[in-house]
């Protein structure tokens, strides 16, 4: 965990895919935590002490974002709408359906 005071840089890889509105093209897992190796790399060749985040791209859930930490440098993830918005869409999205279907007589 980064320190007080510590330099935090977030690998951010472009918007998040999924969702009702995210990116709809984005590029691929492999290629995303490439990215962010390179990002990793760059930020410890400034300050070795950096606490780096990956986020946004392909990884829109718990695997991916872990496939993003473990195939990287990076120590950790920032989930920003795969956390809240895309969580929050597919519950109002079900209960709306539940809604929908309720039959009325008249």
């Amino acid at each position: 965990m980064a320190e007080a005071g510590a330099d935090v840089i977030g690998a951010i890889v472009g918007v998040t895919s999924g969702g009702l509105t995210g990116a709809k093209e984005v590029m691929t897992l492999e290629k995303a935590t490439e990215e962010v190796q390179k990002i990793c790399l760059a930020a410890r060749s400034v300050n070795p002490e950096v606490f780096v985040l990956t986020h946004g791209g392909p990884f829109a859930d718990a695997p991916t974002a872990q496939y993003s930490v473990a195939h990287s440098d990076a120590d950790g993830y920032a989930s920003g709408s795969s956390g809240e918005r895309m969580p929050t869409e597919q519950a109002v999205i079900a209960i709306t359906k539940e809604y929908k279907s309720i039959k009325v007589s008249r």
